[in-house]
Protein backbone atom coordinates (compact mmCIF):
# COMPACT_ATOMS: atom_id res chain seq x y z
CA UNK A 1 0.00 0.00 0.00
CA UNK A 2 1.30 3.31 -0.84
CA UNK A 3 0.64 6.33 2.01
CA UNK A 4 -0.50 9.67 1.05
CA UNK A 5 3.43 10.77 1.15
CA UNK A 6 5.37 8.15 -1.18
CA UNK A 7 5.98 9.38 -4.50
CA UNK A 8 8.08 6.27 -6.06
CA UNK A 9 10.70 3.97 -4.98
CA UNK A 10 14.00 2.48 -6.60
CA UNK A 11 15.59 -0.62 -6.45
CA UNK A 12 18.63 -3.14 -7.28
CA UNK A 13 17.81 -7.06 -8.13
CA UNK A 14 20.97 -8.77 -7.55
CA UNK A 15 19.32 -11.96 -9.05
CA UNK A 16 19.83 -13.99 -12.46
CA UNK A 17 16.40 -12.96 -13.43
CA UNK A 18 15.40 -11.19 -16.36
CA UNK A 19 16.98 -7.84 -16.98
CA UNK A 20 20.75 -9.17 -15.43
CA UNK A 21 23.38 -9.69 -18.26
CA UNK A 22 26.40 -11.18 -16.26
CA UNK A 23 27.59 -11.04 -12.82
CA UNK A 24 28.91 -7.10 -13.03
CA UNK A 25 25.31 -6.00 -13.95
CA UNK A 26 22.82 -6.73 -12.09
CA UNK A 27 19.10 -4.97 -13.02
CA UNK A 28 18.15 -1.62 -11.93
CA UNK A 29 14.77 -0.57 -11.22
CA UNK A 30 12.75 2.78 -10.90
CA UNK A 31 8.81 2.85 -10.53
CA UNK A 32 6.87 6.39 -9.76
CA UNK A 33 3.38 7.22 -8.99
CA UNK A 34 1.69 8.40 -11.84
CA UNK A 35 0.61 11.87 -10.83
CA UNK A 36 5.18 12.22 -10.56
CA UNK A 37 5.74 11.08 -13.85
CA UNK A 38 7.50 13.84 -15.88
CA UNK A 39 7.94 16.20 -13.50
CA UNK A 40 12.34 15.61 -12.38
CA UNK A 41 11.71 13.37 -9.61
CA UNK A 42 13.45 10.47 -11.71
CA UNK A 43 16.01 12.72 -12.96
CA UNK A 44 16.65 13.34 -9.37
CA UNK A 45 16.23 10.06 -7.68
CA UNK A 46 18.33 8.35 -10.23
CA UNK A 47 21.48 10.07 -10.02
CA UNK A 48 22.47 9.75 -6.61
CA UNK A 49 21.25 5.88 -6.85
CA UNK A 50 23.96 5.07 -9.59
CA UNK A 51 25.97 6.97 -7.53
CA UNK A 52 25.68 5.14 -4.30
CA UNK A 53 25.71 1.93 -6.92
CA UNK A 54 29.10 3.34 -8.39
CA UNK A 55 30.62 3.72 -4.66
CA UNK A 56 30.01 -0.13 -3.68
CA UNK A 57 31.40 -1.59 -6.34
CA UNK A 58 28.68 -2.13 -8.97
CA UNK A 59 30.14 -2.34 -12.45
CA UNK A 60 27.43 -1.79 -14.53
CA UNK A 61 23.49 -1.68 -14.45
CA UNK A 62 20.86 -3.32 -16.62
CA UNK A 63 17.01 -2.05 -16.93
CA UNK A 64 14.10 -2.40 -19.15
CA UNK A 65 11.76 -0.32 -20.07
CA UNK A 66 8.82 -0.65 -23.03
CA UNK A 67 9.88 1.23 -26.13
CA UNK A 68 7.00 3.84 -25.99
CA UNK A 69 7.61 4.75 -22.27
CA UNK A 70 8.86 8.50 -22.43
CA UNK A 71 11.45 7.47 -19.48
CA UNK A 72 13.79 5.88 -22.33
CA UNK A 73 15.21 9.56 -23.07
CA UNK A 74 15.98 9.87 -19.36
CA UNK A 75 17.92 6.89 -19.31
CA UNK A 76 19.75 7.86 -22.41
CA UNK A 77 20.28 11.39 -20.85
CA UNK A 78 21.81 9.53 -17.78
CA UNK A 79 24.13 7.39 -19.96
CA UNK A 80 22.58 3.90 -20.10
CA UNK A 81 22.76 3.24 -23.59
CA UNK A 82 20.36 0.44 -25.54
CA UNK A 83 21.55 -2.78 -25.90
CA UNK A 84 18.51 -4.94 -27.52
CA UNK A 85 15.26 -5.88 -26.92
CA UNK A 86 14.22 -6.67 -22.91
CA UNK A 87 12.18 -9.62 -22.72
CA UNK A 88 9.97 -8.89 -26.00
CA UNK A 89 10.05 -6.65 -28.91
CA UNK A 90 8.36 -4.28 -26.01
CA UNK A 91 10.66 -3.67 -24.63
CA UNK A 92 14.53 -2.30 -24.73
CA UNK A 93 17.43 -3.65 -22.40
CA UNK A 94 19.49 -1.45 -21.28
CA UNK A 95 23.06 -0.67 -20.28
CA UNK A 96 25.12 1.89 -17.91
CA UNK A 97 28.65 1.75 -17.15
CA UNK A 98 28.97 2.81 -13.66
CA UNK A 99 33.43 2.97 -13.43
CA UNK A 100 32.83 7.10 -13.32
CA UNK A 101 31.44 6.70 -10.21
CA UNK A 102 34.48 4.99 -8.12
Amino acid sequence: MISDNQIGACWVRTTNEDGDIDDSAHFFSISLCKPHHENGVGTAQMPAMLEELGSQRFERKSLSVQKENPAVRLYKRLGFEIIGDGTDESEWLMLKDLSKYR
